[in-house]
């Protein structure tokens, strides 16, 4: 979010949620490739985002979710 926005103007459920911008460098990918993830439908069960205007959005669980998959699939192999 914009540091103009506080926390007190936002959608409750937005409140957990960071926009591509902030979750890709949280999760450790470029902009881009959640951009084209979003686009393509790649991981859609696993990081879902919503689109609100132009803008798109992902829960921070579900960030933290993710990750942690991709974990549990290296650590098997």
């Amino acid at each position: 979010m914009s540091e103009a926005t506080s926390d007190a103007t936002l959608c409750p459920i937005l409140r957990d949620s960071l926009p591509r911008s902030a979750a890709g460098p949280y999760i450790g990918v470029e902009i881009s490739t959640l951009a084209a993830w979003a686009h393509t439908g790649k991981h859609r069960d696993l990081l879902p985002c919503a689109i609100i205007g132009k803008k798109a959005f992902y829960r921070r669980a579900d960030l933290d979710r993710f990750v942690e998959s991709r974990f549990s699939v290296t650590a098997s192999r």
